[in-house]
């Protein structure tokens, strides 16, 4: 027998993840890869992913405009390069051609015409970002209810944090090689090690922003984004290094598709990583209702515990 239960706003009286016992996070995955199912994940991931190629390159070159005011077209060229590190080849040399000719093009002074393109550009990634809130909120069951001003500034404000990250990230990631030098072959090796860790954590970092502000919630807490965020960036690190392995040996995309080969494969990485990021925003809110089986009644899954099991369990975590 089935029994209905409900999703809540916020889980009440100050508990969070630690409170789920290890029971109960075995219901919290069956009953997210249920909702997998149920909300067509894969079919919102591929939307999210379409808008995202559309305005991946705009991004990109907003975050360059940025960089740029404090580096030459030739360090940024170099510095695409040393990121391009661990994506297929195929799409490396797809985003290095794009960048470097916008590099090797573009004015770097601050001018009002920099400022124009630089606002434009970040307008048209927004569209992007608007598409994966619209995404987390079909994650979450929650129904749309900010205004459509509202809903354009938050995708804009986290498309400008977005693009910041990617700047502040190159930089440390670049850096952090010629600073190792300075201590010999072995700091060296440390430094280049320690950068992957760094580009961990600013994902954590990020996608713990976006699960907080993109759903439309009262109220929402950030401790319960934690299980989403940890989840979502070891699936992505590991599924992209996975991706490019599988691509670079075994995939020939170039003969089935031509010359839109690196696009698709672009395409392809783009729908991985929003699945994985919708999939982090659907853990978060079956833990929450692993605490709190009461609430907004409009949302609703299928659980296949007994009325006794799910009892037992909220009451443990309290």
């Amino acid at each position: 027998m089935t029994q209905t239960i409900e999703r809540p706003p916020e889980a009440p009286d100050g508990r969070g993840p630690g409170d789920i016992p290890v029971p109960g996070w075995k219901d919290v995955g069956r009953r997210t890869f249920k909702q997998i199912k149920s909300d067509n994940l894969s079919i919102v991931a591929g939307g999210v992913a379409f808008y995202g190629i559309l305005a991946l390159f705009p991004a990109m070159v907003a975050a360059l405009s940025v960089y740029g005011l404090v580096a030459s077209p030739a360090e940024v060229a170099h510095q695409i390069h040393q990121m391009s590190v661990g994506l297929p080849h195929s799409v490396s040399t797809l985003l290095i051609r794009q960048l470097q000719g916008v590099a090797g093009s573009q004015d770097s002074s601050l001018t009002i015409g920099f400022l124009i393109s630089l606002v434009a550009g970040l307008w048209a990634a927004s569209k992007g970002m608007k598409a994966l809130v619209e995404g987390i909120n079909i994650a979450y069951d929650e129904t749309e209810s900010r205004g459509f001003v509202k809903v354009r500034l938050l995708a804009y404000g986290l498309t400008v944090g977005a693009v910041m990250a990617i700047v502040v990230v190159v930089g440390l990631m670049t850096a952090l090689p010629g600073l190792g030098g300075h201590f010999g072959r072995a700091g060296s090796t440390v430094a280049s090690v320690i950068r992957w860790p760094i580009l961990a954590v600013v994902m954590l970092l990020g996608l713990a922003v976006i699960y907080r502000y993109a759903p439309s919630r009262e109220e929402p807490r950030w401790e319960w984004v934690s299980p989403g965020s940890v989840a979502a960036t070891v699936l992505w690190m590991a599924g992209s290094a996975l991706f490019a392995v599988c691509v670079n040996n075994f995939g020939n995309y170039n003969q089935t598709y031509g010359s839109l080969g690196a696009v698709i494969v672009l395409l392809l990485w783009l729908y991985l990583t929003a699945f994985v990021v919708l999939l982090g925003a659907e853990l978060n809110g079956e833990s929450e209702r692993e605490v709190d089986p009461e609430a907004d009644p409009e949302a609703e899954v299928e659980s296949d515990e007994p009325p006794a099991r799910r009892q037992g369990l909220s009451a443990t975590a309290k």
